[in-house]
């Protein structure tokens, strides 16, 4: 899955560097569930990919309470107030990603109730929904504050990623 992603993103970047006219991700998002939900069981399928993008959100969300930060992640060499601070990180990055994921799901879920696939939203829209509920400039500060964090222990995945190799 990360592998598609990442191929995704690359695809992008190239698309960015030599000017390719890329359709807008909400526009593209709008599109997609327009198309599926003219399908005969359309509105269930959106109903159900909603339902499951809230259930990894609130997954994400319950990660994050547990503090299952990344179960591959060896810290131990790193001084104690630098484990703390990473894994407050990651905790808070897990959050925010669990917030964006329910928070777009209940949209997708909503726009299928409602027969209405122009309320679908991307990410984009989905962090602009945030913003325009009461408090929604400090709730998307947050969220912003946790997506950072959660950069922050990718980073240190990265250079502390403990990989078993099974030499049988």
């Amino acid at each position: 899955m990360s592998g598609a992603v990442h191929l995704g993103l690359a695809i992008t970047a190239v698309k960015l560097a030599f000017a390719v006219p890329q359709e807008s991700a909400e526009r593209a998002t709008k599109a997609r569930t327009e198309a599926i939900i003219g399908l005969p069981v359309g509105r269930w399928l959106i109903a159900m990919a909603a339902l499951v993008i809230v259930l990894v959100g609130l997954h994400l969300i319950r990660r994050a309470w547990v503090g299952d930060v990344d179960r591959w992640l060896d810290l131990r060499s790193l001084p104690r107030l630098n484990r703390l601070v990473i894994l407050a990180l990651g905790r808070l990055g897990l959050a925010a990603r669990g917030v964006v994921f329910g928070a777009g799901g209940l949209l997708l879920g909503w726009a299928a109730l409602q027969n209405r696939p122009w309320d679908a939203r991307g990410v984009g829209g989905t962090l602009r929904a945030l913003q325009a509920m009461p408090l929604g400039s400090a709730l998307l500060a947050t969220v912003a504050i946790g997506l950072i964090g959660f950069g922050v222990v990718e980073l240190a995945s990265a250079r502390h990623r403990r990989i078993a190799i099974d030499r049988s």
